[in-house]
């Protein structure tokens, strides 16, 4: 289950940035570059309206069915996707660019250095540490690997009772990063 979940994971992180990658590029032509904020918006509404779906439909099979339908219909709704996407290859060939590196880039092992390794490290002292600051290890791991710096851990160790509190505020600060992003979206000079 752990595999297969760390497969999940590392797809999803190839994913996301590759699509929206390719998605910008096919959009700076000069004929395409004043449509590309409201392709993003599209890109972007696409995939949070698969996702606000696939939570009633997963409920439903789960409910219903089993689990195992549930995650079938997962899965054949990401087969579906990658038959699509290959079938469209000719449209979108010329926005698959491999840009050559500048000397600006910070290379993959400072990236792995600064950013991987401490939220892993801090992700495993969380799951090792003696008792459970947050509910549990699993808990403690997330919170630790996702909040390396600490910043947010007052907020998590003020909370009492169960786990539910930690979720509602993680649940806060997510709300938060989507006001974020929007913000940023908005202001014009973004990667987005």
């Amino acid at each position: 289950m752990y595999g297969a979940l760390a497969l999940v994971i590392i797809g999803n992180g190839f994913f996301k940035p590759n699509i929206s990658t390719l998605l910008g590029n096919l959009y700076n032509r000069e004929d395409l570059l004043p449509k590309k904020d409201v392709a993003y918006n599209i890109f972007y509404m696409g995939i949070n309206i698969g996702a606000f779906i696939c939570n009633f439909v997963a409920a439903y099979l789960r409910i219903n069915y089993s689990w195992s339908y549930a995650f079938a219909a997962a899965g054949f709704g990401m087969l579906l996707s990658v038959v699509i996407f290959a079938s469209g290859q000719k449209f979108i060939k010329s926005a698959d660019v491999i840009k050559p590196a500048k000397k600006e880039d910070m290379p993959f092992s400072r990236i792995v250095t600064y950013v991987f390794l401490p939220a892993v490290l801090a992700g495993a002292l969380g799951w090792f540490i003696p008792g459970n600051l947050f509910g549990s290890d699993s808990n403690d791991a997330f919170i630790f690997a996702v909040d390396p710096s600490g910043t947010e851990q007052p907020t998590f160790t003020q909370l009492k009772g169960n786990s539910n509190d930690v979720i509602n505020e993680i649940k806060v600060d997510a709300i938060g990063n989507i006001f974020f992003a929007a913000i940023e979206l908005e202001s014009g000079d973004t990667a987005f």
